[in-house]
């Protein structure tokens, strides 16, 4: 049988070759490959200095200490800044939600003003003029605003000129 499961590796003693031992579980192949990696001369004292003990002086300990601080602070303002920009977005995008829905508003009531004028006009419910408005706006394929407009103007120019009239 060939070992095709997987290899475990277990670093050797002196910290400088690793050595396969061959499958993890019994069911599979026992035969292991003698295989040895060594490390160069340079990682080998990279390895030592990263796990060597180190003897701190007091003041070396206090400063680390103080960079470890000023290191937090810094960390901390950050993400003060942030939480401060995702505010300022939230607000920003509040703000234009807002000026859309008093755009909204102002277009309903011009909406209802137009309705009044028609209901008057034409002796409709309210109901009549807003089916009649909406369904020129779907015809001409324009918003509903916009007909609305037109007929506060037409009424509009027909009040200046019965006042022409009677005067």
């Amino acid at each position: 049988m060939t070992n095709t499961g997987s290899v475990v590796l277990i670093v050797g003693s002196a910290a400088n070759e690793f050595r396969p031992v061959g499958p993890s579980s019994p069911s599979e192949d026992s035969r292991t490959v003698p295989v040895s990696l060594r490390f160069s001369s340079e990682a080998r004292e990279w390895l030592e200095r990263l796990t060597a003990p180190v003897d701190l002086h007091p003041a070396d300990v206090e400063s680390a200490s103080r960079l470890a601080e000023a290191i937090l602070r810094n960390m901390q303002e950050q993400h003060a800044e942030g939480e401060v920009d995702h505010l300022r977005e939230k607000l920003r995008a509040v703000r234009i939600e807002n000026s859309q829905l008093e755009r909204r508003l102002a277009e309903r009531k011009i909406i209802e003003r137009a309705k009044g004028i028609l209901q008057v006009q034409f002796t409709w419910t309210e109901e009549e003029a807003y089916y009649h408005i909406r369904r020129t706006s779907r015809q001409q394929r324009t918003p509903m605003v916009t007909i609305a407009r037109r007929i506060i103007g037409s009424s509009a120019e027909a009040q200046t000129g019965i006042e022409l009239l009677s005067a």
